[in-house]
């Protein structure tokens, strides 16, 4: 746009395409790119190890970006109240950072920290019914939710069930959800089956490691 002296670029790749380049990435030009480049929709900086929390919050004011891959960037669970604010936001790759599970919760929960009240009842996701259930499946149906589609968090340290949770609870459009290679996480125990069982009835697609 030559009359506000902005370029009209939607999507920008300064991915692995060239390794040494992308370490050369940092908040500086991601600056540069915020600042000129303000409608832009997809931004792709995966291997950009130097991308860190500073420009994750630039990143969030971009209104209309819908796909964001910040994997292997230095990132911390604290990015994640940046990227809660970016309601646009349709698809988001956070593997191999140092973002833990709570980060996932920031994200799913609009930036409470991953706090939900009243309690969920487990026994929603069981498919059984108890005391608690009207309250907690009110909450669930009052719930703005995410807007997110696809999450890839490979190579988090752990899943939990209650993450899991959350993530069913509040990203209710959620088709995609990649958590290979999480080190300390478990799938086998009943109330894990149960809830992976809850999403994909619910359209989600897990990919996880087989072998758990």
């Amino acid at each position: 746009d030559a009359s506000s002296g902005q370029c009209v670029l939607e999507e920008v790749d300064l991915s692995a395409t060239n390794k040494a380049g992308s370490k050369r990435i940092g908040r500086e030009s991601v600056d540069i790119l915020v600042k000129n480049c303000p409608k832009l929709q997809t931004l792709l900086l995966g291997w950009c190890s130097r991308v860190d929390n500073a420009a994750a919050h630039r990143i969030s004011s971009l209104c209309n970006l819908s796909e964001l891959d910040l994997s292997l960037c230095s990132l911390t669970t604290d990015a994640c109240y940046s990227l809660s604010k970016i309601k646009s936001l349709r698809s988001l790759d956070i593997s191999a950072t140092r973002i833990s599970e709570r980060g996932l919760r920031i994200l799913a929960t609009d930036n409470k920290g991953g706090v939900i009240a009243p309690p969920l009842s487990r026994s929603l996701f069981h498919g059984r019914q108890g005391e608690g259930d009207i309250e907690a499946r009110r909450c669930l149906q009052q719930t703005k939710g995410c807007g997110m589609e696809i999450i890839n968090a490979r190579f988090l340290d752990r899943i939990s069930v209650d993450t899991l949770e959350i993530l069913a609870m509040h990203v209710p459009n959620l088709q995609t959800l990649d958590i290979t290679h999480c080190r300390e996480t478990e799938f086998v125990s009943p109330s894990m089956r149960a809830i992976l069982r809850h999403m994909k009835r619910n359209g989600t697609v897990i990919i996880k490691d087989q072998r758990r």
